[in-house]
């Protein structure tokens, strides 16, 4: 990712997550680049990944071009 001062600008961020006794935890990752625009691209970026809370294996790949992000996000402001 780019600094903020960088041409690009862009940043990102890692979260993971998991509920005590469920089969699965998860990373995810995520970007904003506000230069995206020009591109006709989405300024989110991001996905998430899916691993077995008992082997560790990967089981899921979400590629949600910044869509869940754009949830997520819009719901924690509402909170």
């Amino acid at each position: 990712p780019h600094d903020e001062d960088d041409e690009g600008g862009g940043h990102a961020c890692v979260k993971s997550g998991y509920i005590k006794g469920k089969a699965s935890w998860v990373v995810k990752v995520a970007g904003g680049f506000p230069g995206n625009a020009a591109l006709g691209l989405s300024n989110s970026q991001g996905c998430m990944l899916l691993f077995s809370q008992t082997t560790g294996e990967l089981e899921t790949i979400l590629l949600d071009n910044g869509h869940l992000t754009d949830v997520r996000t819009a719901a924690a402001a509402s909170l």
